[in-house]
C-alpha cells in the first residue's frame, strides 16, 4: 500500500518533465516562426516600397512624356499662329512708335483684326492719318490696300471685302533665308540681312527680327531703307538714311510702347 503513492507520484514527475520538454521545444519553434514571419513581412515591405517607386517613376515619366508632347504641339500651334498675319502682327490695340530725323517720324498705330486672318492698321502721324489692310498666305505677309483716311468716318472694309482683294504687294516673307532677294512694296528690292537680327527699340530689345535691306542711287544720294520686322508684333524699326556728297539725312521710327 505504500508503494502506490510513490508511483503516482513518480508519474506525476515524469509527465511534468516531459511536459517541460515539450513546451520548451514549442517556444522554440514559435519563436522560429515569427523570425521567419518577421522576414517574410519585411520583404513584402520591401517588395511594396520598391513598387510604389517603381510605380511613381513610371507615373513620372509618362507625366515628363505628356509635358514634352504637349509643349510640342504648343509650340507648334505658335508657330503656326506667327504665320499668319493676325499672328505676325500681334494683339489688337493701340502703339506708340517714336521718331527722330523730322517731325513726322513718329507715329500712333491702332491694329484691330478682321475675320479669319485679316488686320487693319490704323496709322496716324500728325500730318496724315491712313489705313493699311494686310494677310497672309505661305508664310509670306501681304499690303491688300493702303490710303489716306480723308473721312475718318468712312467705314472699315468687311472681310468679304478682303476677300476679293488681289495678294500681290509683299512686304515680308516669314521663312525668307539670309541673303534671299524679294520685290517689297513700290517696285522696290529688299535684300533679306539676317533673320535672327538683333535690334534696339524703346520698347525692348528684340534677337529674333527679319532685318530687310533695300539701296539705291536717287539724286545723287546713296538711299538706305532697313526694316526690321519680329512675328508678334510686325514693324519694330525702320531707318532711312540718305547720303551724299555734301548733305545726309537719317530718319528713325522705332516702337516706343503697347498699350495693354
Amino acid at each position: 500500500m505504500m508503494n502506490k503513492p510513490w508511483k503516482v507520484f513518480a508519474a506525476t514527475s515524469l509527465a511534468v518533465v516531459a511536459l517541460a520538454a515539450c513546451s520548451g521545444e514549442t517556444k522554440d519553434e514559435i519563436e522560429a516562426t515569427k523570425d521567419v514571419a518577421t522576414e517574410e513581412a519585411k520583404d513584402v515591405k520591401e517588395d511594396v516600397k520598391d513598387g510604389a517607386e517603381q510605380a511613381k517613376e513610371s507615373m513620372d515619366e509618362k507625366a515628363e512624356e505628356t509635358k514634352e508632347k504637349f509643349d510640342e504641339a504648343k509650340e507648334e500651334a505658335k508657330e503656326e499662329r506667327l504665320h499668319t498675319a493676325q499672328g505676325f502682327f500681334g494683339d489688337e490695340g493701340m502703339r506708340h512708335y517714336k521718331g527722330e530725323g523730322n517731325e513726322f517720324a513718329g507715329s500712333e498705330e491702332k491694329v484691330t483684326h478682321i475675320g479669319d486672318d485679316y488686320v487693319l492698321i490704323e496709322r496716324n502721324n500728325g500730318g496724315a492719318a491712313s489705313r493699311d489692310y494686310y494677310t497672309a498666305k505661305d508664310g509670306i505677309i501681304y499690303l491688300l490696300q493702303t490710303g489716306v483716311i480723308e473721312d475718318e468716318n468712312a467705314t472699315i472694309l468687311t472681310e468679304e471685302e478682303l476677300d476679293g482683294l488681289d495678294r500681290e504687294r509683299a512686304i515680308v516673307n516669314i521663312d525668307a533665308k539670309d541673303g534671299e532677294t524679294f520685290d517689297h512694296l513700290d517696285d522696290q528690292t529688299f535684300t533679306v540681312e539676317a533673320t535672327d537680327a538683333t535690334v534696339e527699340t524703346p520698347f525692348e530689345t528684340f534677337k529674333d527680327a527679319i532685318k530687310l535691306v533695300h539701296e539705291k542711287e536717287e539724286n545723287g544720294e546713296t538711299v538706305t531703307m532697313t526694316r526690321y520686322y519680329v512675328p508678334g508684333y510686325g514693324l519694330v524699326k525702320e531707318e532711312y538714311e540718305a547720303l551724299g556728297d555734301d548733305s545726309s539725312m537719317k530718319v528713325v521710327t522705332e516702337l516706343e510702347s503697347i498699350d495693354e
